[in-house]
């Protein structure tokens, strides 16, 4: 066991996990999400936040049975902010994070996260498509407006995240 993990395996982690409209791969995502995590985290606990689906995906959210994960469903969709805030509101755990229901980040990098909050004993890490180790492709006017964005951001409130 890696000398970090000894820390969290004490700690109970709560993932949030927003979708809108996963029927398709919901359960296959969750499985992947699950069989990663358990391994490392003993005290984990999954919450999937459907925000407004209007395919299958409310059917198989609570069709999937595991006791480690919560179904929560806003009815009407509201947005990812809000449904990652309804998480984490119902989030009961001592580190709490959130990966999207697509999957577009692997759950295997959970560990690497909090690997990293250990070693630099932060409060908080960021996934970013914009690290250079990220594999992400996505058109030319995403990643502008992602840059903007993130120029305001550090303009009104001086906080450079990237």
């Amino acid at each position: 066991m890696q000398a970090w993990a000894k820390h969290f395996t004490k700690s109970k982690l709560s993932i949030v996990v927003p979708v809108f409209n996963e029927a398709s791969h919901l359960t296959e995502n969750l499985d992947k999400l699950i069989d990663e995590v358990e391994g490392y985290f003993p005290n984990f606990e999954v919450i999937v936040v459907s925000d407004g689906s209007t395919d299958d995906t409310n059917f198989k959210l609570y069709s999937f049975k595991h006791p480690d994960v919560r179904p929560v469903v806003i009815a009407k969709n509201e947005g990812k902010g809000a449904a990652v805030r309804s998480g984490f509101a119902h989030a009961t755990g001592d580190y709490i994070l959130f990966i999207d229901g697509g999957m577009e980040i692997h759950p295997r990098e959970i560990r690497i996260f909090m690997g990293l909050m250990s070693l630099y004993d932060v409060d908080i890490v960021i996934g970013s498509k914009r690290h250079p180790q990220s594999r992400i492709d996505y058109p030319w006017y995403r990643r502008t407006l992602s840059w903007i964005f993130q120029k305001l951001v550090h303009a009104l409130f001086h906080i450079d995240v990237t």
